[in-house]
């Protein structure tokens, strides 16, 4: 599993993309990439054939999905709304690009958007996990509540989804890859971001 930083996507976006350019060099090779990026060749190596990216509605997300589908990826993502940006991708590749509306703490929604993904575009053998939302209050002023919801999208559903993809790749492919983007944060301390910087040094321990 690889573990990137979002400040090193956003400086150097071709890096994803060479994690699975060796899929593309294989004649004969299809699939797509899953995650708030499905699919068979989002988040893989040699044999990816599907992408699959969480959260692809916008900023990094939609970066990538678009990257990923610009190099002949087939790629499934979510968000919780739907942009006039991911409708444009859908209706211009209807054959490359799933999206749909899910959140990502729903369990028994990932895994129906899972196959859903698997159903339209083939078997996922890379996981993109990109989704995150973010925090801008002093710990004792942020409610638990608040806390709960920080953790649950943060690091409970990455780990959710990944089992979920896992599974499948161990009985399909048995091969691919898995990225997780974290964060600057998950290594330096900042103010109003206790939660939202465990999370991600979550994602990097794991």
């Amino acid at each position: 599993m690889a573990r990137f930083h979002a400040r090193q996507h956003l400086a150097a976006p071709h890096l994803l993309p060479e994690l699975s350019a060796e899929r593309y060099d294989q004649p004969g090779q299809s699939g797509a990439h899953l995650g708030p990026a499905f699919g068979r060749d989002l988040d893989a190596a040699a044999h990816v054939d599907e992408i699959a990216d969480r959260r692809g509605s916008r900023g990094l997300g939609l970066a990538l999905v678009q990257s990923l589908g610009d190099r002949g990826a087939k790629v499934a993502t979510f968000a919780r709304t739907i942009t006039p940006e991911l409708e444009a991708l859908a209706a211009a590749h209807p054959d490359r690009v799933h999206v749909a509306s899910v959140d990502a703490t729903d369990s028994k929604a990932l895994t129906a958007f899972v196959k859903e993904a698997e159903a339209k575009l083939g078997p996922i053998d890379s996981l993109v996990n990109n989704a995150a939302i973010g925090q801008d209050s002093l710990h004792i002023h942020t409610s638990p509540a608040k806390i709960e919801q920080i953790v649950a999208t943060n690091l409970t559903a990455p780990l959710v989804l990944t089992r979920t993809v896992l599974r499948r790749i161990l009985a399909g492919p048995g091969r691919g890859r898995i990225v997780f983007v974290t964060s600057i944060c998950a290594q330096r301390g900042y103010a109003g971001l206790v939660a939202y910087s465990s999370t991600k040094g979550g994602l990097e321990i794991g």
